[in-house]
């Protein structure tokens, strides 16, 4: 068994610097970490989706929805630094 690394977490202190969870494997706050880090993710996808819908409409706004899937996407991408740092 790997010793525990601390994790960090989908979420900032509140003077905006990376929070990191030092408790146990499986504990209350990486419940919370997994599950916003999963809102997250099932955002983007909505978003994603209702992009995709927005570009199919040709009087549609594309300049807010690009906007929108550039927030999208760096939310997606922060979710995949997360989990790979608890990869590596």
């Amino acid at each position: 068994m790997r010793p525990y690394k601390p994790r960090r977490a989908p979420w900032t202190t509140p003077e905006g610097t990376p929070a990191f969870l030092e408790a146990e494997r499986g504990g209350m706050l990486e419940r919370l970490a997994d599950a916003r880090e999963a809102e997250m993710v099932d955002t983007a996808a909505l978003v994603h989706q209702w992009a995709r819908d927005v570009i199919d409409d040709d009087g549609a706004d594309l300049r807010f929805v690009a906007e929108q899937l550039a927030e999208a996407l760096g939310t997606a991408l922060s979710v995949a630094e997360l989990r790979g740092e608890r990869l590596g």
